[in-house]
């Protein structure tokens, strides 16, 4: 342990991204980065105990960590999405997640008290998120962040939409009756 150096951390590093019989890719990034870590703590753990003066894993240069490049739809991709979903029953929460950029936990966190179709402009207010709890399912729990709390104004087509989506939604309401 007190001969290990910054470099060995390095090739080591270097090491898991070859390819092997077993892994033809190497070891992924995230696995390069875990490796890294777990080796940082255990030598913090050295060090406290005052077996080694530095921890060489953490002045090693770990994996960097790549960006994935979005990729939104283009506007003639976007109207004919939306032409494809007409009349789907769900049609409501395509163009509102098209036309607000919503993640699809917040998408099925909204209820009709968050949308406020009759203001000018027209909003909905994303407040809570589907979040999936082992054993109990899909609960709707408040959004992580004060930045993911937030107003938008809907586009005319999610305002068309969701009117739509109402009034189809009171109609089964009505047929449904106590079943509902």
């Amino acid at each position: 342990l007190r001969t290990l150096t910054a470099t060995d951390v390095a090739k080591m590093l270097s090491d898991m991204c070859k390819a092997t019989p077993e892994r033809p890719g190497g070891y992924s990034q995230t696995a390069r980065r875990l490796a890294r870590g777990v080796l940082r703590r255990a030598i913090r753990y050295a060090e406290q105990q005052g077996l080694v003066t530095r921890n060489v894993a953490a002045i090693a240069s770990g994996p960097r960590k790549t960006q994935a490049v979005g990729r939104t739809m283009g506007r003639d991709e976007a109207l004919a999405f939306v032409k494809s979903v007409r009349g789907h029953r769900l049609e409501a929460a395509f163009v509102v997640a098209l036309g607000c950029g919503l993640r699809v936990s917040e998408l099925g966190g909204l209820a009709w008290s968050d949308v406020k179709l009759t203001e000018k402009p027209a909003t909905i207010t994303i407040v809570r998120g589907l979040k999936r709890v082992p054993g109990l399912g899909l609960v709707a729990e408040e959004v992580k962040t004060a930045r993911s709390h937030r107003t938008l104004h809907l586009p005319q087509p999610a305002i068309d939409a969701l009117k739509a989506h109402k009034k189809r939604q009171a109609a089964e309401r009505l047929a449904l009756g106590d079943r509902w």
